[in-house]
């Protein structure tokens, strides 16, 4: 994988992400998706992520294009076109069965991707008046692999709750 390719990229991402997050990262579920793109780590990840700000983007243009100073109209283009360089590259270093395994399951992914991304949007507005039900609207990747919360670390530890108190003895049998 050329390094230049994955810097040119990483960078053209934070660009895009960035934009999107100060027009419409006080949304919810566009907050959670960005958080979740910024997560990605290697080489897949990052052309996963890049096709996911894009989908943000297109999905977000018309909240985003008025900005003047760092909206680029292609750059929706330019993310995929990385993207697509990107799994260009994995897919020369691998075998040709691997290869083929590895572009379904990414177009798959994309479709699927795609879909989740419509059924959000529902879900964004049948829930428009309840924020509580918005939280149950996570992005994708989250829901198929959710993490588990850390434990926290920071200062001491909070008591639990006391021990239940043990069972209570039967009376004494009186004595005649």
């Amino acid at each position: 994988m050329d390094a230049g390719l994955f810097d040119a990229s990483g960078a053209h991402l934070a660009k895009m992400l960035k934009l999107i997050e100060y027009h419409v990262g006080t949304r919810p579920t566009v907050a959670a998706e960005i958080a979740d793109i910024r997560s990605g780590q290697g080489y897949q990840d990052r052309a996963s992520d890049l096709v996911r700000a894009a989908k943000l983007w297109d999905d977000w243009h018309d909240e985003i294009q008025d900005d003047k100073r760092n909206f680029d109209p292609g750059d929706g283009a330019q993310a995929r076109s990385y993207a697509q360089a990107i799994v260009r590259a994995l897919s020369a270093s691998m075998s040709a069965g691997a290869a083929d395994t590895t572009d379904m399951r990414n177009r798959a992914w994309s479709l699927l991707t795609s879909l989740y991304s419509d059924v959000i949007a529902a879900g964004e507005f049948l829930f428009r008046r309840s924020p509580a039900d918005l939280e149950i609207l996570v992005p994708l990747k989250q829901a198929v692999n959710p993490t588990k919360a850390r434990p926290k670390t920071d200062g001491p530890e909070e008591p639990g709750p006391p021990p239940a108190p043990g069972p209570t003895p039967p009376p004494a049998k009186p004595t005649t």
